[in-house]
């Protein structure tokens, strides 16, 4: 003789643990520049070297805050990096609520788009950016890793 027995089990209702993070919404802010890594897209074998060592001079670094208002930024201390960003102007994500990269337009007419490699929410504490150089024709010969640390 062979008994079967069937249960059901009752799920209990599983309530929201505080708010969701907004995306994007961690941008906002004060960063710093705390590491640097430069790959070689030239070679057959891209190479990476992290250059974060010589920026490690407070007066190297670059930082640069986001504004809400308006979308604006500011480059605060330009550091030693390459000036790609100028010294100010409008950003825009890419797309919304799910950005993947951030489009810089430069008071002085550049526009530069960026990747984004590690999008900060707001309690977050680093946010990355890749940027990659091209030649004349379009070929991309450089790029960088860009690590930024939150100052406030």
């Amino acid at each position: 003789m062979s008994l079967l027995f069937t249960g059901t089990g009752c799920k209990p209702d599983v309530e929201e643990i505080g708010n969701g993070a907004v995306a994007g919404d961690g941008i906002y802010g004060s960063w710093e520049i705390s590491r640097v890594v430069q790959t070689d897209l030239k070679v057959p074998l891209p190479e990476s070297r992290d250059i974060s060592a010589f920026f490690s001079d407070p007066a190297r670094k670059m930082q640069i805050r986001f504004n809400k208002e308006g979308s604006t930024y500011q480059v605060l201390q330009a550091g030693w990096l390459p000036k790609v960003f100028g010294t100010d102007g409008t950003w825009a994500f890419d797309q919304i609520p799910y950005p993947t990269a951030v489009t810089f337009y430069t008071a002085q007419g550049d526009t530069v788009s960026t990747p984004l490699n590690a999008m900060p929410r707001e309690y977050d504490v680093q946010m990355g950016l890749d940027l990659v150089r091209t030649d004349s024709c379009g070929n991309a010969f450089l790029k960088y890793e860009y690590t930024f640390k939150r100052l406030n």
